[in-house]
This record gives C-alpha cells, structure tokens and sequence, in this order.
C-alpha cells in the first residue's frame, strides 16, 4: 500500500495515554490517522452543550502532538443537548450544529463526522436533524 494512504485507528479518549508516544511513525507506517468518538453529558443549554466538547477537544489536540498524526472525530451526536428535536428549537440547534464544528475543527487536525446519515433519531442524523430540526449544513464555511 501507498505511504500516503491513511491507516485509520480507533482509540477512545479514555485509552489515549495508554498509547507510548510517537506509536506509528511516519517513517516506519507511513500516514497513520486515529479516530475517536466524542460523546457528552446531557446540557440544558446551547452553550454548556457547546462547552461539554472542550476537555475531549482539548485531550484530542494533545494526543495529536503526541502522536505526530491527525484525529478524526468519526463519531459524535447533537443528542447532549436537552431540547425537542423540532422546528420549535431551531435556532438553538442550528447554533449548536454551526457550533460544534467550529469547535472540532479547532480541536483536531482530521475532522469530523456526525454519526450518522440516516436514522431513528434526528439529533443523531444529519438528514433528518435538517427535516425535522430545520438545521442547515453550513459546512462549507468552517
């Protein structure tokens, strides 16, 4: 395989400094890029939501310089924020959802993605977190 073909490695938060610094170098593996998921505590406001992601971002960035590798958050929800998933409280989530990305992209070098397309809840889905919540994908301006 081609150096510069990415091999993907999951690792939770919690395990990160269970990994000895500089595990895969480039050198020796090629491109290594980790992935992690960030889940949070449920929050009554847009901003605690918002704030819950720091600590994990913060850890995210750390283990990046450790390591000498991107991280990809490949799995996150907008479900820690207590609101109806309804067009009711559409501005707060579109807050929340203009937001959060800002904030991982700060936080880590690779990414992220919502988990998932298509599903049965809509702060768990991108499709329906726009029909149901009336959230707009404003990705293009991070």
């Amino acid at each position: 395989m081609d150096a510069d073909v990415p091999v993907v490695l999951f690792s939770w938060q919690v395990f990160f400094p269970l990994w000895r610094r500089q595990r895969f170098p480039k050198e020796e593996y090629g491109r290594v890029a980790w992935d992690t998921h960030i889940y949070t505590g449920g929050h009554e406001t847009t901003d605690d939501a918002l704030h819950a992601y720091d600590l994990a971002l913060l850890l995210t960035r750390i283990f990046e310089w450790y390591q000498d590798n991107d991280v990809i958050v490949a799995e996150f929800a907008l479900s820690n924020l207590h609101l109806g998933a309804d067009m009711a409280h559409h501005d707060e989530w579109q807050k929340y959802a203009d937001g959060v990305f800002k904030r991982i992209k700060r936080g880590c070098s690779g990414g992220a993605l919502l988990w998932n397309y298509d599903c049965q809840w809509p702060s768990w889905s991108m499709k329906d977190a726009n029909t149901t919540m009336g959230i707009a994908w404003n990705l293009q301006n991070l």
